[in-house]
């Protein structure tokens, strides 16, 4: 386990494994040596092609510079497919589709009219409301599929959608999204 911030650290020992979490947060050019994860998997080279394995997961940060966004380019780029439990019909997963009420007699100064305990997921097919329980099961039934040309590398999308934590209810992604909204309308 090593930071990106110690060229040292990065190119130093071979390793069959490498694991690079939040790339958009590294080192684009580590003391002039480099970029800390393109010295990261080199150090799989000593290993034959079957053993090695690297995992780079994060979210996009600016576009055009995004580390991750570079990474996913050279993948086959699967997107998680979902079936609705009513209609049958798959689809991706996407906040297009996340859905609220609203009450005049609201007025909160980042969520504005929405009733948060409102939220709920709409199949953008046959427009049912999904809950949050449904929503998992979904997610259970679902398949990944490749949008590009398989060429060594598997790439998966996500989002926080199709997360079955807790954490992840969709009042409080509901919750997030107006908050990075208001953010970004500043």
């Amino acid at each position: 386990l090593v930071g990106s911030n110690s060229p040292a650290s990065v190119k130093s020992t071979p390793s069959p494994r490498v694991l690079v979490e939040e790339p958009d947060d590294c080192n684009i050019n580590l003391r002039n040596q480099g970029d800390s994860i393109a010295l990261a998997k080199e150090r799989t080279k000593t290993y034959a092609r079957s053993r090695v394995k690297v995992i780079i997961g994060g979210t996009p940060t600016v576009e055009g510079v995004s580390a991750i966004a570079a990474e996913m380019q050279v993948t086959d780029q699967r997107v998680g497919m979902i079936p609705c439990h009513v209609c049958g019909d798959a689809h991706v997963l996407s906040f297009d589709n996340l859905r609220w009420e609203t009450d005049d007699g609201l007025s909160h100064p980042v969520y504005g009219n929405v009733v948060l305990q409102s939220a709920h997921y709409q199949c953008p097919l046959c427009e049912v409301k999904w809950t949050d329980a449904q929503k998992n099961l979904n997610v259970r039934r679902g398949w990944w599929q490749a949008t590009a040309p398989f060429t060594g590398a598997a790439g998966f999308y996500l989002n926080e959608l199709y997360s079955p934590f807790p954490g992840s209810i969709m009042s409080e992604l509901l919750k997030k999204k107006l908050v990075a909204e208001a953010e970004f309308a500043r």
